[in-house]
């Protein structure tokens, strides 16, 4: 029985590793494409930052930090509701570590990394798939 115990022990380690190799590996990939991007889009991007209207590209990225932590606190609210309390800047750092997600391929990513880093500190996998479930849908009726 301990042996058993000893190989899956040994076989979750290597999984564990094997996923934080990949994520990465992804990480660096997104990073390296966005630096190439920037480099090579560099004159377009800096026309555009001549002409564009400082005053509204500042208004607008308050909003969107705004937005973004009204987002955060509306999952906070989503998790209480199922009993899971956990402080709004642990909530945040889950929220936005899985909002990188969403520059993965395929929409599903920002709701896995999202629950899967609650997961990793303790929140129930069902409370925290379901709870993002519950706070994207709020999100799209308001």
């Amino acid at each position: 029985m301990d042996d058993a115990r000893a190989a899956s022990s040994i076989r979750r380690r290597w999984l564990t590793v094997g996923i934080q190799v990949t994520a990465g590996v992804i990480a660096t990939a997104a990073l390296v494409l966005c630096v190439r991007t920037l480099a090579t889009g560099w004159d377009s991007i800096r026309a555009s930052l001549r002409h564009a209207d400082l005053g509204a590209v500042a208004a607008a990225l308050v909003c969107a930090v705004t937005a973004m932590l009204f987002m955060a606190v509306l999952w906070q609210q989503c998790l209480r509701t199922f009993g899971a309390r956990y402080p709004l800047r642990r909530v945040m750092t889950w929220f936005f570590a899985g909002e990188l997600g969403k520059y993965l391929p395929g929409g599903i990513w920002p709701v896995v990394g999202r629950a899967e880093f609650g997961r990793r500190q303790g929140l129930d996998r069902s409370v925290g798939y379901g709870t993002t479930m519950l706070s994207l849908g709020l999100m799209c009726i308001g």
